[in-house]
């Protein structure tokens, strides 16, 4: 699994180090040390819908988790994840299957729901 992070820190969204190769409950701890370190927010995840906006099997899988995420006391947002590869291809990143590419694309997601340009 690669997970791409982004975070809003000083006003600015910045992709992160992906998570690359963990669980859920991985993923829960990377995400309260970055609260602990950046401050608390909603974590926001990319919901993959098809071309034409349905949900896929990977859509309910993200659902999932999202209800994971919940569980454990977290604010979580599903925000659709359509495009954001292209902006960050768009944007000059390579997708080089490091993750690095999936943290660029979680960045565009996190602009995307704050409203940023």
């Amino acid at each position: 699994m690669r997970t791409g992070i982004a975070a809003l820190i000083g006003g600015l969204v910045i992709p992160l180090d992906p998570l690359v190769g963990s669980d859920w409950r991985g993923l829960l701890e990377r995400i309260r040390i970055l609260m602990s370190e950046h401050g608390e927010g909603p974590v926001v995840l990319g919901l993959p819908l098809s071309a034409f906006g349905r949900h896929t099997a990977l859509s309910r899988e993200v659902e999932r988790l999202a209800a994971f995420l919940s569980q454990a006391g977290l604010e979580v947002a599903l925000e659709s994840e359509v495009g954001t590869s292209a902006e960050a291809r768009d944007a000059g990143v390579e997708d080089r299957r490091d993750g690095r590419f999936d943290s660029a694309a979680a960045a565009v997601l996190l602009k995307r729901h704050l409203g940023m340009p």
